[in-house]
């Protein structure tokens, strides 16, 4: 998006230091990653303070947003904090741009649904854009939004909280047409208290629907239905029981499934040949697409030709005729129920084996989580591996069913364990919370190849 110093500076309530005239094309807070055109906005972490490297980025920028003064040849914009005004921004640059806006929140399946609701609505309209990777926080969602291509009619963000009114910010800064609550479960909980608040804070998102605004959310959603029920807007409900359905009339697990999305009387057939997506996904965007008053055919095409995320359900295969599952982008217990679901209707000709690294973030869930993660893999898996200290108590409690657990301390010794117990025809399933890095595990299982 072009921004103008002059829009810049009347937006985010700064002055101007240098060439006045100069246009920038989207915004960067990285030093590194800046490139030509671009506006540096120089934001102070807990690390490292962006001012810091000011001088550096102006070699390639355009211009920079700063708070702090800075000995950098280039034109400046001159705020009181950079990161109030990088939201101050992104709020303006929303208006003027002025797209229909899907909001995606919730505390799994974010990211995933934005990209297949982008593709489905990509194939009936012009004009669409989302937010790249997970861009969805206080600071990635304003530079989602400056980032966007002018002519951007359609915009799917996400949007996620760490803390307590953290949501309010995001709907500031891009007030939606349509929200898609992907549903309420135990992530990134230390900074709450209970569910209830976390579904609290999520909700509070719809106070900056727009008029003729619709809300998408889980039928019969124990947390979210008793607050998103009472508003005086359109609410699409999809699941079990709600206005959106899928009938499935295969499921393979990692191999893909088929059925039908079923709306009202009309039921549309998909086929979805690998595991990328869930099924609640392909449903959670036929609800977006039906609040635009589109069918789910484009849903169906987009879901079939739908290419896997890094780190979501990646299959891979190893020379010596293993098949593995890389899921290491994060970790929850729902997303790990939902993991062990699919390995349960996977036709698996070998021994099944569940790596499992620490979920993060779980605050006083953190105990009970691992413990019953334990048991719930030993429903579905012949062997669990641990990484870490949390899910060794998962070790601990799938031991306790008379299966092979081994618990280890380094991603050489996860290694070595599976290699140890995985045979040709052999499922190996990868899981854990970012921080854990469980994907430096697959260089290690000989060999592995995307299929």
């Amino acid at each position: 998006m072009r921004l103008e110093m002059g829009f810049i500076a009347k937006t985010t309530g700064g002055r101007i230091i240098g060439d006045g005239n100069t246009v920038c094309e989207g915004v960067c807070v990285d030093s590194r990653l800046v490139r030509a055109r671009q506006l540096f906005v120089a934001l102070k972490g807990e690390r490292e303070d962006g001012h810091a490297h000011a001088a550096q980025a102006l070699k390639t920028a355009a211009a920079a947003m700063v708070s702090d003064p800075v000995e950098a040849a280039g034109p400046l914009v001159v705020v009181g904090d950079t990161q109030r005004a990088l939201r101050d921004l992104g709020r303006g640059a929303c208006r003027r741009l002025d797209p229909m806006i899907v909001a995606i929140t919730g505390s799994v399946g974010k990211s995933t649904a934005k990209e297949l609701t982008a593709a489905s609505l990509a194939l009936t309209v012009p004009g669409v854009a989302a937010s790249k990777g997970n861009l969805n926080s206080t600071i990635g969602v304003p530079l989602s939004v400056c980032n966007l291509p002018d002519g951007t009619r359609w915009a799917v963000l996400e949007m996620g909280i760490n803390k307590p009114g953290e949501m309010r910010a995001l709907g500031a800064i891009a007030p939606p047409d349509v929200i898609l609550f992907t549903g309420v479960h135990p992530v990134h909980t230390a900074y709450f208290d209970s569910l209830e608040t976390i579904a609290r804070e999520k909700a509070a998102l719809a106070e900056f629907l727009k008029s003729e605004g619709t809300v998408c959310f889980p039928a019969g959603d124990p947390r979210l239905t008793p607050l998103l029920a009472p508003l005086r807007c359109r609410r699409i409900t999809f699941g079990p029981g709600g206005d959106v359905q899928a009938v499935l009339t295969e499921d393979r697990g990692f191999l893909g499934y088929a059925g039908g999305i079923r709306i009202r009387d009309t039921e549309t057939p998909f086929s979805i040949p690998h595991a990328a997506l869930h099924v609640e996904t392909v449903l959670q965007a036929a609800a977006v697409l039906h609040a635009f008053g589109i069918g789910p055919e484009a849903v169906a095409r987009a879901a079939h030709d739908f290419t896997p995320m890094s780190g979501r359900l990646n299959l891979l295969r190893t020379e010596r005729g293993l098949t593995i599952v890389n899921d290491c982008y994060n970790a929850s217990p729902f997303a790990l129920d939902a993991l062990l679901d699919r390995f349960a209707k996977t036709p698996a000709a070998g021994k099944r084996i569940l790596v499992l690294g620490d979920m993060l973030e779980l605050g006083t869930f953190e105990e009970r989580a691992h413990l019953d993660a334990g048991i719930a893999a030993a429903r579905v898996v012949d062997v669990l591996v641990t990484l870490g200290p949390r899910a060794a108590l998962a070790a601990h409690t799938f031991a306790e069913t008379g299966r092979t657990a081994i618990p280890c301390g380094t991603v050489e010794a996860a290694a070595e364990a599976v290699l140890s117990v995985a045979a040709p025809g052999a499922w190996i399933v990868l899981k854990a919370s970012r921080g854990v890095a469980l994907e430096r595990l697959i260089p290690l299982l000989e060999n592995a190849h995307a299929v």
